[in-house]
């Protein structure tokens, strides 16, 4: 006599086939997570590699770029600064030391050296302007606008005007800072043609123009509506332009 299936033992096979097909499922995705990670780590490796330790990536002198030279902060100056980056990996560049090298310059007021992938630098300056020239000793100081010695020279140069300041007196501090912020603020033109600058007190500024005529500023105040003043009245032929009072400019021989 042949007996039925028991529909219990049959449900229990099919149960555990299921469950063995899960685990097994399981097993396949753990494989796949460690084979993942595995790769992830080794392509961040050899990308690390490439990037931080290659010779791919590293510094061309030919990549190096410089803008904001001046004839005070010459290109081969900076370059030459630059060359302790020659042949390192760009990542690894240290962007803040060579900055702080290169601003160390007298002429230099700011500068941001970045990276340029992927195998440059990139330097850009920003020079101190020389607005005059002072004797010091049996040189020139050549000034900026914040009386920093932007460099010095054994004779006056060229389109700077001589600072002509009384430095022994008390005031001689800020007559100074009055007279170099007033040659800040002519335009270039008007500066080339100021041949020297001077102050008693820091009211009392006083231009003289290359053709021999005086402009008597006054203090460091208006500046850009003293230029428009001057610009007008220098069409008329003077011996002294006195700009002290914009709004009531008088002219005189």
């Amino acid at each position: 006599m042949q007996r039925a299936a028991d529909p219990d033992s049959s449900g229990v096979g099919q149960l555990a086939e299921r469950l063995r097909e899960r685990r097994a499922a399981v097993r396949r995705l753990r494989w796949r997570m460690v084979l993942a990670v595995v790769g992830s780590v080794l392509t961040v490796g050899v990308l690390g590699w490439v990037v931080f330790a290659s010779p791919v990536l590293t510094v061309h002198p030919e990549d190096v770029q410089v803008s904001g030279t001046s004839s005070f902060v010459p290109e081969e100056e900076v370059l030459e600064l630059a060359e302790v980056a020659h042949d390192q990996p760009v990542a690894r560049v240290d962007t803040g030391a060579l900055a702080e090298q290169i601003t160390a310059l007298a002429a230099v007021r700011d500068v941001q050296v970045r990276r340029a992938w992927p195998n440059g630098l990139t330097i850009a300056i920003e020079p101190r302007v020389p607005v005059a020239v002072v004797a010091d000793g049996d040189q020139y100081a050549v000034l900026d606008a914040d009386a920093v010695v932007v460099a010095r020279d054994d004779a006056p140069v060229d389109g700077l005007a001589a600072v002509t300041v009384p430095l022994g007196e008390e005031a001689a501090a800020d007559s100074l800072d009055a007279v170099l912020t007033v040659l800040a603020a002519l335009p270039g033109e008007l500066r080339t043609d100021v041949i020297s600058a001077g102050a008693q007190t820091p009211y009392q500024v006083v231009l003289t123009l290359a053709g021999g005529a005086e402009v008597m500023w006054g203090s460091a105040v208006e500046n850009d509506l003293k230029v428009e003043v001057l610009r007008t009245l220098l069409q008329e032929d003077a011996g002294r332009y006195d700009v002290s009072a914009p709004r009531s400019p008088i002219t005189s021989e």
